[in-house]
């Protein structure tokens, strides 16, 4: 059974801005010199999207009978059911964050539906 990560508003504005804020200064008259350094510069500041656009597209979790497996960006988690020792909510009831405590580790989840996916790993645990 697979689970879709919900992105926070705030990382979708941080992401835009990031790509847009270069070319509107480039168009509002900051010019900077053409040349190989500036041409390289761009390229770097442009090419760590490869580790952004993977955050944003690739949020879920995926149910298995004796393990899920979080995957975030170019990362996968998994964890066994019978290593998780706590399941909680956020205090924040808008983000619907919750929070898996086990033997080795503590994550921090937000899934678009997180009562059914709560629901399931308690009935599976």
């Amino acid at each position: 059974m697979r689970f879709q990560g919900k992105n926070n508003v705030g990382f979708i504005l941080l992401f835009a801005f990031y790509n847009i804020f270069p070319v509107l200064l480039f168009c509002n008259g900051v010019r900077t010199p053409m040349n190989v350094f500036w041409n390289v510069i761009w390229i770097i500041y442009y090419s760590s999207n490869i580790l952004w656009i993977p955050i944003l597209l690739k949020h879920e979790v995926n149910l298995f009978d004796d393990r899920f497996i979080l995957s975030f960006g170019l990362s996968s988690t998994e964890v066994n059911y019978c290593d998780i020792i706590e399941t909680k909510e956020s205090n924040d009831s808008h983000t619907h964050k919750f929070y898996i405590k086990t033997t080795d580790q503590e994550l921090c989840l937000s899934i678009k539906d997180h009562d059914h996916f709560i629901s399931e790993i308690n009935n599976r645990r």
